[in-house]
């Protein structure tokens, strides 16, 4: 598969204005006018409300891109765009996003042309966007969080940017997660789904693997109508090989399974399952790979009655255990810092607490 990179240098500005800056992507508004110096540390004092000012306006992100020769099966891939935007390739709409929770992919055939393209997102600030919202009938929302901003239910956006008792209210815009164009014919194998089901008693466990494949419109297709194979290599904790080349309809054994446990209770060894697509036949298909790391456990929450009613405690592998933890929120209101570094700077400070359970927390 050929891929065209977007992350990296564009240009970003406030809508009509003749003056733009450059920006890193993944990045947002936020991110670019502390990195031009245009704005103070918005976390600072009262800083805040001069920033939330900013962010009632619309902005234009810009980036030209090179494409060596007109090329057919062109796909816009977003991970993640926040949230509310219009996106043009060369000055031709050809999507609209709502929503920072999900992927979009769209087609560009008939909007590239040969030699240098431009893409440019025009964003709809989310504070006008929920003042201005009209709720269908019935349907209206009158609750305003604790500290948030009244609306903001009404958009796919992560709660906490509008304000919370931890963070303050500051609903950035931008390209949050990777960018790319891809080419690719056909079928194209996006992940694995892994079923287990563990026998604890007899040490053993079936896997049944389900291919999440999608079609060069971005729809997804069922492996049943593909008119393509999925084969199966898994691995154990060690390396070695369980089953190689194997058929992703048949379930895949284990016998003398490694458990996985949760912390202070056991070791956390991983399986290793690689699914890969091929077309036999077809010497043009491009077929490809997709590798997971899981665990081998059964989780599951224990109400016997003891002497005060019942408990409400989760069992790990058949074994009860006490949960230590804390709630994990995002570590940072500008999504483009969260990095694996700090990540598992955090992740390394849960160890040290001895916790065991990690809750992740809904509103980012």
């Amino acid at each position: 598969m050929h891929v065209i990179d977007l992350n990296g240098n564009w240009r970003f500005k406030e809508c009509g204005s003749e003056v733009s800056y450059p920006v890193t992507v993944p990045g947002s508004v936020l991110s670019g006018l502390i990195e031009n110096d245009l704005i103070p540390d918005p976390f600072y004092g009262t800083n805040e409300y001069k920033t939330k000012e900013l962010l009632r306006k619309n902005y234009e992100f810009s980036r030209s891109f090179t494409v060596p020769e007109t090329e057919d099966n062109l796909e816009l891939v977003m991970e993640g765009v926040d949230t509310v935007s219009t996106v043009y390739v060369n000055d031709a709409p050809v999507i609209t996003t709502e929503n920072m929770h999900r992927t979009y992919k769209v087609s560009l055939n008939g909007f590239i042309n040969p030699g240098e393209n431009e893409i440019r997102f025009i964003f709809i600030s989310p504070i006008t966007y929920i003042e201005s919202r009209v709720p269908t009938p019935g349907k209206e929302i009158t609750v305003v969080p604790v500290s948030g901003m009244a609306g903001n239910q009404y958009i796919r956006k992560a709660h906490s940017m509008f304000g919370w008792d931890w963070g303050p209210q500051l609903p950035d815009m931008g390209i949050w997660r990777n960018i790319y164009i891809r080419q690719f014919k056909g079928v194209w194998l996006e992940g694995i789904k892994v079923g287990q089901k563990l026998d604890l008693k007899k040490n053993r466990a079936r896997l049944d693997i389900t291919p999440v494949l999608s079609d060069f419109d971005g729809k997804d297709i069922s492996y049943k109508d593909s008119g393509c194979k999925v084969v199966l290599t898994v691995k154990d904790p060690d390396g070695n090989v369980i089953c190689e080349n194997a058929d992703v309809k048949k379930p895949v054994k284990i016998d003398d399974m490694k458990l996985w446990w949760v912390r202070g209770l056991g070791d956390q060894p991983l399986y290793e399952v690689s699914a890969t697509l091929v077309k036999p036949g077809d010497d043009t298909f491009e077929g490809n790979t997709v590798t997971e790391k899981i665990g081998l456990r059964t989780f599951t929450v224990s109400r016997s009655k003891d002497e005060w009613g019942e408990e409400f405690a989760f069992t790990i592998n058949g074994v009860g255990f006490f949960s230590m933890g804390a709630d994990y929120i995002p570590e940072d209101c500008i999504y483009s810092r969260i990095t694996k570094d700090v990540q598992n700077r955090l992740l390394s400070a849960f160890e040290d607490a001895n916790y065991n359970t990690i809750r992740i927390w809904g509103g980012g």
